[in-house]
């Protein structure tokens, strides 16, 4: 077990429990806020789960003290940033435990799945840091472009060579609509998920 806690917002969250049941067994703690604005009233039970509504006014500033108020309520020594459309298989999971430890923080790359065979190529390439040493972490800015900074600064990572699965191109996510921040994805550059990826996908569909 990874002695960390994991911090999700969720707003009506498709893929949710799905996420949950993936990486709960695997950590310490998991702590979901979720927008008041949200329908999504009932979500599952789990021994290490806490749960609360956060009340949303003003979503560019108020998503992003929903995260703050995850940090403000953490003892573990590790955060784990894991959105509701980022699903961990559990062998990434157990290779993941085996590399936290040295570092402050941790990046990987993701399957942007497009649909259960495809995946959106330009964004598969980016490195985003998801697990992180809780030392002096705040949130800072307006949602879209909100910065998880360690100790007033932008936090060094290593790369972990492992991938998750980001359903947000299947997600459709409600926040990004009402803001103006759809992301202008199209179905031009994909490429063919691996067979494993493809056969997790058409699961959780």
């Amino acid at each position: 077990m990874i002695d960390a806690c994991v911090h999700t917002i969720t707003r009506d969250g498709k893929y949710l429990e799905a996420c949950l049941d993936a990486i709960c067994p695997f950590v310490k703690k998991v702590f979901v806020a979720v927008d008041s604005r949200s329908s999504l009233f009932h979500i599952r039970p789990r021994p290490n789960l806490r749960v609360w509504i956060f009340p949303v006014r003003n979503p560019y500033y108020d998503l992003v003290a929903m995260r703050q108020s995850m940090i403000e309520k953490t003892q573990e020594p590790w955060v784990w940033i894991m959105d509701d459309d980022e699903y961990y298989p559990p062998d990434v999971i157990q290779r993941i435990s085996q590399r936290v430890g040295s570092a402050d923080a941790y990046a990987l790359q993701s399957w942007p799945v497009w649909n259960p065979t495809q995946h959106h190529v330009a964004t598969s390439k980016a490195w985003i840091p998801r697990i992180f040493r809780n030392k002096g972490l705040k949130w800072s800015g307006k949602f879209g472009k909100e910065r998880l900074y360690m100790e007033d600064q932008l936090p060094y990572y290593e790369r972990i060579y492992e991938r998750y699965i980001h359903l947000t191109h299947m997600k459709h996510p409600l926040w990004r609509k009402e803001m103006g921040q759809e992301r202008e994805a199209d179905a031009r550059r994909l490429g063919n998920n691996p067979s494993d990826i493809t056969r997790i996908v058409s699961s959780l569909l």
